[in-house]
């Protein structure tokens, strides 16, 4: 049976978010700029803070980029709710982006704290694999998983031209990625931002970062009080039986899926909703009042597009929903006869 994780991988999602967003070859120089142009430095989101980790439990560097987002019209709130999202290399853009727009009608203002490599002076191609295996190091629960490691090995020679996977870049570190979360981040954030409410957090994840997302509610739930997960790759069946060990819990969940596969796929392939509809299926089905979670898929959208649509969703769904929209008259939408 071919996996998401196959399509996921070998079709080149790494590159994506893996790769620095404006990265140039090295010792490129800049085309001479006009009369009355000056550089302002690099584009940042507005009331934006960028800060390097070196991680005692990781034991890499990280980038951690805090965004504030305040809702255009008062009161604001003295404490602000926290979102948390890995994949931040490319997330920590467009996450703050769909914050600010909902926030024009139902989105709290919040806090949002990316989590990105830091890949130094490394050549875009060498960035790309860096960013492409430590998703594997950080995001994936276990290190046993021997197909989905074949799989991620075979994508890794596709991709970049390897002919082994290094025998220095491990899978399963979860949990270490989770610590350097809980215990690095957090305590920094409480110190350095009292409007932070670590009280309030919310972990935003897509792809194998979704499964990062599921991996950390399944055995860690108190961690966070609201979870977003966009397309979770598999791996092996880890969370079917995370799943089996979990009690009740205090939490907010949204799992959404793209309903548009790519062309060409075998028969027998199982679909994002399918792979996820078990899981779904259980969470309906088991005695657990505490956890509100909600299950939908995005029949319009790629694995690859699912993010923008599916981060406001999400967010909707694990914050207080919207008011009710007023329809438009008939009159005003040319349906009338």
């Amino acid at each position: 049976m071919i996996r998401l994780t196959t399509v996921c991988l070998a079709a080149g999602l790494a590159l994506a978010h893996g790769a620095p967003a404006a990265a140039q070859p090295a010792g490129a120089t800049p085309a001479p700029l006009p009369a009355g142009v000056t550089s302002a430095g690099p584009a940042m989101t507005a009331a934006t803070q960028r800060y390097r980790f070196d991680s005692r439990n990781v034991g890499k560097p990280f980038f951690v980029e805090v965004v504030r987002i305040d809702r255009p019209f008062p009161p604001v709130a003295e404490k602000l709710p926290v979102v948390f999202v890995p994949d931040g290399n490319v997330l920590t853009t467009l996450v703050p982006a769909i914050v600010h727009l909902g926030s024009f009608e139902s989105l709290p203002s919040m806090i949002v704290v990316g989590v990105s490599y830091d890949f130094g002076t490394a050549e875009p191609q060498e960035a790309a694999f860096e960013g492409y295996a430590r998703r594997l190091t950080d995001f994936t629960p276990t290190d046993d998983e021997s197909d989905e490691i074949a799989m991620a090995s075979l994508a890794a020679q596709q991709l970049f031209g390897m002919e082994a996977w290094p025998d220095d870049v491990p899978f399963g570190r979860a949990d270490a990625f989770l610590a350097f979360i809980e215990e690095e981040v957090k305590p920094f954030l409480a110190e350095v931002y009292p409007a932070a409410d670590l009280e309030d957090t919310a972990l935003v994840g897509h792809s194998l970062g979704g499964l990062f997302t599921m991996h950390v509610l399944l055995t860690s739930p108190d961690s966070f009080d609201r979870y977003v997960a966009l397309d979770p790759s598999p791996w092996g069946d880890v969370l079917l039986q995370e799943e089996e060990t979990l009690g009740d819990v205090s939490a907010r969940l949204f799992v959404g899926v793209s309903g548009v596969l790519p062309p060409g796929l075998p028969p027998g392939y199982r679909t994002p909703a399918e792979t996820l509809g078990e899981l779904d299926a259980r969470f309906r089905t088991r005695d657990r009042p505490g956890l509100r979670h909600s299950f939908r898929i995005f029949p319009e959208e790629t694995h690859n597009s699912l993010p923008p649509a599916g981060i406001m969703a999400g967010l909707r769904a694990v914050f207080d929903p919207p008011p009710p929209l007023v329809p438009l008259p008939p009159e005003a939408t040319g349906d009338t006869p």
